[in-house]
């Protein structure tokens, strides 16, 4: 019912592609939707990160325009709101859209323009605005930064950094984000997927408030002690974590662990269409691997609650309507 860490371009479905395609004058490998399922989601044995982030390659290409951004926000956010969800935080990065021209400016407006279209008294969406830890685009992450700050509260909840683990270091990204929180913006950050524990630690340096995947922050006793005394929220996403290889086998997933301790960690999707799942999937998933339990469900969602980007009033509007719908659900079984 809530999904905190969910990726745009990775949550678009062939029919989703299509009307992009058609928007933006795109050719497309196939439009069989069938076949064009096999460019979104992950299949096969190649469990890497490397081998993920090839499937948003091709939603990436349709959405280069202001309709096209706008319309995928739009498209899945209704998509979202049809499912039962309450509430969902949807990350995306500004810069990858600006490839024929468009401004961050420009891409964030056009997203926000989306999400109004779509948000129901019955479910509310916000964005989160991914830096990315690309070489180069220095000017473009501050222009993010920059972004997050004009547009929070109005579409926009916090700031993201993402991509590839690997090189991230405290020291690259320290002036950017010492700037994000000169504004005041709040932080999650990608850490702790593929990288170690001290990608975590390098994270919490940089001010994070919540860390995406964190499955790492496990390694280290002191960190998980670090993150429980701050109430730094983790972002987990089972099906994503395996087929990345952020785990090798389910056994050794730590959220039970986490749980365990106290530490705010929840569960998400990541990427609906290219891990083809949805929350009650995850949550289904680690009922079947790990044996997570119903009291245990429960705490995440409320963990999930707590860490949201969401004033209080809000909070507590749905943690009614959220305990609700456990109750259903229960009944339904």
């Amino acid at each position: 019912m809530i999904d905190l860490h969910l990726h745009l371009d990775g949550s678009l479905t062939p029919d989703d592609i299509l009307v992009l395609a058609d928007i933006d004058k795109v050719e497309l490998p196939t439009t069989d939707k069938e076949e064009l399922k096999n460019y979104l989601s992950f299949h096969g044995d190649n469990r890497t990160l490397t081998h993920y982030l090839t499937y948003f390659d091709l939603p990436l290409s349709v959405m280069q325009s202001k309709e096209s951004v706008e319309k995928a926000v739009e498209l899945m956010v209704k998509r979202l709101s049809k499912s039962g969800m309450l509430y969902a935080e949807i990350r995306f990065a500004p810069l990858l859209h600006t490839r024929k021209g468009l401004s961050v400016e420009e891409v964030v407006v056009s997203a926000i323009s989306g999400l109004k279209k779509a948000i129901t008294e019955n479910f509310v969406a916000q964005l989160i605005l991914c830096c990315m830890r690309i070489d180069g685009v220095e000017d473009l992450n501050r222009e993010t930064v920059t972004c997050a700050k004009k547009y929070l509260g109005r579409g926009v909840c916090a700031l993201d950094l993402a991509g590839n683990e690997d090189g991230f270091v405290y020291d690259k990204y320290k002036d950017l984000f010492s700037y994000a929180r000169e504004l005041k913006l709040p932080i999650t950050i990608h850490a702790g997927e593929r990288g170690g524990a001290e990608q975590v630690e390098a994270a919490i340096k940089l001010g994070a408030r919540r860390i995406g995947h964190g499955v790492h922050l496990v390694e280290s006793e002191r960190l998980m002690n670090i993150v429980l005394e701050k109430g730094i929220g983790v972002e987990m996403c089972p099906t994503s974590n395996f087929q990345t290889g952020a785990v090798d086998e389910m056994k050794d997933y730590p959220l039970r662990e986490y749980l365990r301790r106290g530490i705010l960690v929840c569960v998400n999707t990541d990427s609906t269409v290219v891990s083809s799942t949805n929350i009650r999937r995850e949550f289904e998933f680690l009922k079947e691997s790990v044996g997570l339990t119903v009291e245990e469900k429960v705490k995440c969602y409320l963990n999930a609650l707590n860490i949201a980007f969401l004033p209080t009033a809000i909070k507590d509007n749905l943690r009614g309507k959220i305990i609700a719908g456990l109750a259903r659900e229960a009944e339904n079984k």
